[in-house]
C-alpha cells in the first residue's frame, strides 16, 4: 500500500475490494500516511491487512445515479466524502473512483452545454440536447411520451406600437 503511494504521486485514495470485485472500504492517502508515518508503524503494521487504515463507510454509488443526485448527497452528506472522495460501482462491483473535483468539473461541463444550447428568449433546452436526451432514452430502451408545441409570436414585437389618446 506504501509502494502504491509512493508510485503514484496523484493518487489521493485507494479502494479495498473483496475478491468478489465488491467495494468495502476506501483508503484516504493523507489518513494513511500520517498514521503510517509514526514511529515504528512501519514495523507494526507493514504486514497487516489494509483495512487497519481504511474507513469501513465510504460513500459508494451506483453508475447510474444521475450527477445532480450525486451532488444533493454530497451536500448533505458528511464533508469528507465530498474531500476524499467516493467509489463508483456497477452492478455492486467496483468500477473506480470520483473525487469532489471530478463532480464539480462534469456538473460546469454540463451547464456549459445547457447554456449553450438553450433558446435565449425561454431559456429551454434547445433542439441538440433534446435529440441528445431522446436519443438516450431510445438506446436505453427507456419508455417515454414526447409532445412538440410550438407558440406563434413569442418573440416580442420590433415595430413600436402607437396608441391613440383621446383629447
Amino acid at each position: 500500500m506504501d509502494d502504491r503511494f509512493e508510485a503514484v504521486p496523484d493518487l489521493h485514495a485507494m479502494p479495498a475490494i473483496e475478491e468478489t470485485g465488491k467495494p468495502v472500504g476506501l483508503i484516504n492517502r493523507n489518513a494513511f500516511i500520517s498514521q503510517y508515518a509514526r514511529p515504528y508503524r512501519r514495523e507494526l503494521f507493514g504486514k497487516r491487512s489494509c483495512t487497519e487504515f481504511m474507513d469501513c463507510q465510504p460513500l459508494v454509488v451506483d453508475k447510474a445515479m444521475p450527477i445532480h443526485r450525486l451532488s444533493e448527497m454530497l451536500v448533505d452528506m458528511d464533508r469528507r466524502h465530498l474531500a476524499e472522495g467516493f467509489i463508483i460501482s456497477g452492478d455492486g462491483a467496483y468500477l473506480g473512483l470520483g473525487t469532489g473535483q471530478d463532480l464539480i468539473r462534469e456538473i460546469t461541463e454540463l451547464q456549459l452545454e445547457s447554456a449553450r444550447y438553450a433558446n435565449p428568449l425561454t431559456m429551454l433546452p434547445g433542439n441538440v440536447p433534446i435529440d441528445g436526451h431522446i436519443d438516450r432514452l431510445l438506446t436505453a430502451g427507456t419508455p417515454f411520451v414526447a409532445a412538440y408545441c410550438d407558440l406563434n409570436e413569442l418573440k416580442p414585437s420590433t415595430t413600436p406600437m402607437v396608441t391613440a389618446a383621446a383629447t
